[in-house]
């Protein structure tokens, strides 16, 4: 078995490189409006960014350390629930 380079030339890969260039696109999209959402989030509410970073952290704490991954749960009044 021979290994085809991955090159224009090779027309297999540029075949591949076609159809999936609508797919990459619509992920880049997917992903600058995830972006900007998460701007505008921590725009209007900077708090939030620090309790997702506080969170994070001790999810990669936890990770690193083989623990059990911890869940961090909002108070019913902040989350909007009400009795």
């Amino acid at each position: 078995m021979g290994t085809q380079q991955r090159t224009p030339q090779n027309p297999r890969h540029a075949q591949h490189v076609e159809r999936l260039g609508p797919v990459v696109e619509a992920l880049q999209e997917q992903q600058e409006r995830k972006i900007a959402a998460t701007y505008e989030a921590v725009r209007m509410n900077p708090a939030a960014l620090t309790q997702r970073v506080e969170s994070e952290h001790l999810t990669n704490t936890a990770i690193q350390a083989g623990e059990a991954i911890p869940v961090v749960r909002a108070d019913a009044h902040q989350a909007g629930i009400s009795n």
